[in-house]
């Protein structure tokens, strides 16, 4: 079964899990949702990136594969607590959108130490016009919303916010001051 037949007969529910394990100067993660499987294993010296590795286990393009060998342009790069800062440590147009993203989360969890996280997302349609997700983080419930028209309903600091904007300075500060 090809990865569009795959995402074909999951149609009306999304999943995604990214499975980070901490190790004394190392980080193992995989990136797995009905199209991809992503891997990416950081070697650290607990300030800086030594090595990054990507691999693919599973890509619906043949360019996806060929972006997360790029991750060794990660290589010296600082460890950092915010995943999405590794987008300032490397050209993104040489990288592959999800495999770059985990090498992000395997940058942050590099300052968890010895930890072993699984983020799980599932996105349901149960309906045309509306969309219901959740995220857990080993196996608690972390987030849960529902999305009606591209906006949030219902999240406490969230509602309202639209999810075809992406998160601009106002909407962060707010989402920020609900916790």
């Amino acid at each position: 079964m090809t990865a569009v037949e795959a995402f074909q007969r999951s149609r009306g529910e999304y999943r995604r899990a990214i499975l980070l394990h901490g190790r004394p100067g190392r980080v193992e993660a995989e990136l797995e949702d009905n199209v991809h499987h992503f891997t990416a294993t950081l070697t650290h010296d607990g300030a800086r990136v030594l090595r990054m590795e990507g691999g693919s286990v599973r890509t619906p393009y043949e360019t996806c594969g060929a972006g997360s060998a790029q991750m060794q342009a990660l290589g010296g790069a600082p460890l950092t607590p915010d995943p999405r800062a590794v987008y300032g440590f490397a050209d993104v147009r040489h990288q592959c959108t999800h495999a770059f993203q985990l090498a992000g989360h395997a940058m942050a969890h590099a300052l968890r130490g010895e930890q072993v996280w699984l983020y799980e997302v599932a996105v349901r349609e149960p309906s045309a016009d509306r969309l219901t997700a959740m995220l857990r983080l080993n196996g608690r419930p972390a987030l849960e919303w529902r999305l009606k028209g591209g906006l949030i309903e219902g999240a406490e600091g969230l509602a309202g916010v639209s999810t075809a904007e992406g998160w601009n300075s106002r909407q962060a500060g707010k989402a920020k001051g609900s916790r």
